[in-house]
């Protein structure tokens, strides 16, 4: 049972975008799988919770009136705060590089000698590439051991930036600084696709359910009890719902990345730094428990299995070698 589960969530069907007609990130299997399901999976939660909320917890006027107040508060208050903190905090505590003026060039170049205007010049023709109008800024990170994208708010006037560990800034050989660029072309692909503000839509969704299922068990009454199970359950699926979305997001993210930058070897060299046993089993297992963890792995994981990311990476570049060449080239060192 583990293995068929873990076979139907994995969809590990080789995807060609530089081959496909339309130009499209994800074959229509991924898109059902990544998109419409968990999208209709969230809706008919929702629209569940609101019909048992209805009918238990005081009627429609009660109905509009604690919606309308979760709506605000949640779409509104909470992400804006958490947002404005979150980029506060980065502007205030973490070194900043707008490569966009010669100025935060000079000062990048001033503290990382060996990446340097490689990197500089790299960055900019990437976001050129990816039709950023200006590129994000650059923050670091000597705590972190990876790199991440940020938005500083939810409303139009945002900042968007990308934070890159430290730790990725001390390899210095090509293969490291080209991976670097990988990695920072993968994150730019989530600001381009505007992943952080579907997630806040998916969020409000998620927030106004556990709003109203807590309503609905504090009015239960003799159904606490079968109410409260309830209300784990929706949360659980709607958690499960959404770690399928945001798996198919990085997808997206990743082969933005092979393509922008054709950099599949040293996108790899990244990933193989961070694989786990546990990781490994998941990818191949060989007995039940391993079945197991690659089917938890698929329900639980906000991320792909690492290990099935190379795999693709690696299939992306034996099928598209002279795409890969040709990408390669518009950036310094990419030999």
């Amino acid at each position: 049972m583990f293995k068929k589960i873990a076979q139907f969530l994995d969809n590990n069907d080789f995807h060609n975008p530089v081959t496909d007609k339309n130009g499209s990130l994800l074959s229509t299997k991924e898109k059902i799988k990544g998109r419409i399901l968990p999208g209709l999976a969230q809706v008919g939660l929702l629209a569940t919770t609101l019909a048992f909320y209805a009918t238990t917890a005081g009627g429609l006027s009660s109905l509009v009136s604690i919606s309308s107040f979760a709506v605000a508060l949640i779409s509104v208050v909470v992400p804006e705060i958490t947002y404005r903190w979150g980029y506060r905090y980065a502007t205030k505590k973490l070194p900043r590089f707008d490569l966009n003026t010669e100025a935060g060039k000079q000062s990048f170049c001033a503290q990382y000698p060996n990446h340097g205007a490689d990197f500089t010049n790299n960055y900019l023709t990437l976001t050129k590439e990816l039709e950023f109008e200006k590129a994000p800024e650059i923050f670091i990170d000597k705590q972190y051991r990876g790199a991440s994208a940020h938005i500083s708010s939810l409303l139009p006037e945002k900042k968007r930036f990308v934070r890159i560990g430290g730790p990725l800034l001390k390899d210095t050989d090509t293969a490291s600084k080209n991976g670097l660029l990988a990695i920072c072309a993968h994150e730019l692909g989530h600001l381009m696709k505007k992943d952080y503000e579907n997630s806040f839509l998916f969020n409000t969704a998620k927030g106004i359910n556990i709003f109203l299922g807590l309503s609905m068990v504090l009015n239960a009454g003799t159904l606490f009890c079968a109410e409260m199970a309830y209300c784990v359950a929706n949360g659980w699926a709607n958690d499960i719902a959404d770690k399928k979305r945001r798996q198919y997001k990085e997808r997206e993210a990743d082969r933005i990345s092979l393509m922008a930058t054709g950099f599949a070897e040293e996108y790899n060299h990244f990933y193989k730094q961070f694989i786990t046993e546990g990781n490994l089993k998941a990818y191949e297992p060989k007995k039940l428990s391993d079945h197991f963890t690659r089917a938890r792995w698929g329900l639980t994981a906000p991320h792909p299995i690492v290990a099935s990311r190379i795999v693709y990476a690696d299939t992306f570049a034996h099928k598209n070698p002279e795409y890969c060449e040709k990408a390669r080239a518009k950036y310094s060192h990419s030999k």
